[in-house]
């Protein structure tokens, strides 16, 4: 017996994804897959990772280091939680 592995959202849920991405890519943005949402929030967050690794390996401050370490674990962490919906 064959099941199908596709991912049912609720309306709700799809509402909101639609949301989000009308937010991030302009009111006449259109989904027509909503694992599409999610790979923009991969896409995005893991532009910012690569933006804080430079940060990080040019800056000087030790303290600055320290706070850019911590944004760029914590946007892995949000890349981790967008690649597990999607």
């Amino acid at each position: 017996m064959e099941t199908e592995s596709r991912i049912c959202y609720s309306p709700e849920s799809m509402r909101a994804r639609e949301l989000e991405f009308k937010a991030k890519f302009g009111p006449n943005a259109e989904i027509y897959d909503p694992e599409n949402v999610n790979k923009a929030i991969v896409r995005d967050v893991t532009l910012k990772v690569n933006s804080y690794k430079k940060q990080i390996d040019s800056s000087t401050n030790f303290v600055e280091k320290i706070i850019l370490r911590k944004r760029r674990n914590e946007a892995i962490s949000q890349v981790c939680r967008a690649a597990i919906k999607a």
